[in-house]
């Protein structure tokens, strides 16, 4: 077993390298441009660009490069006493995540979801807006922006009070480039070569 460099080159940005060892998945490394090392045996690396216009190459290894997608979640006017986010699905995975309250806390699901401290996916943005009704009736309409790695499909899983029933949110395939919504500050694994 040896060492094989791998090489981010570009102007600017961070990217994502995902490997495995012997089938098993490796932590992933965040990086920018510079260079790494990993073991010549690595299997299925590939590198997701986070920013920028970086890209990772090997002359001893094959990496391909993998996208990443954002997904919308949306829910408006729900009236869902004692209802919580229970866990996040991607295909077959799942994230059990700290129970947070749907449909009106957005900033704890956030908290949650981003505190598994899982680059697969994050809690990238969001957003609140209220419609008058009537009166001093307001509607409430929440949604944010889940960005994989890859290309799984999300989907949240809440939870009735009483435990006896379960609603499952499906996102909408969106642009993680959208406007209008509030970004959230990430923490992300940062490898320093």
């Amino acid at each position: 077993m040896a060492a094989c460099l791998i090489t981010t080159t570009g102007t600017s940005g961070q990217l994502v390298i995902n490997y495995k060892i012997a089938t098993i998945s490796q932590a992933p490394i965040t990086m920018g441009i510079g260079s790494i090392y990993i073991e010549d045996t690595a299997t299925n690396v590939t590198y997701t660009i986070l920013s920028g216009d970086i890209i990772a190459s090997s002359l001893c290894l094959t990496i391909n490069p993998l996208p990443y997608t954002c997904y919308k979640f949306l829910w408006k006017g729900i009236k869902a006493d004692d209802y919580k986010f229970v866990s996040l699905y991607l295909d077959n995975d799942i994230f059990i995540i700290p129970e947070s309250d749907f449909p009106r806390n957005v900033t704890t699901l956030i908290q949650n979801v981003n505190n598994l401290e899982n680059d697969k996916f994050k809690i990238t943005k969001y957003k609140k807006d209220y419609t008058l009704i009537t009166n001093n009736l307001e509607d409430l309409e929440t949604s944010i922006i889940v960005r994989i790695i890859g290309t799984e499909l999300p989907m949240f899983k809440i939870r009735n009070a009483d435990n006896t029933g379960f609603i499952y949110l499906r996102g909408e395939l969106i642009s993680c480039n959208v406007l209008g919504y509030i970004d959230v500050n990430l923490c992300e694994s940062i490898f320093l070569p």
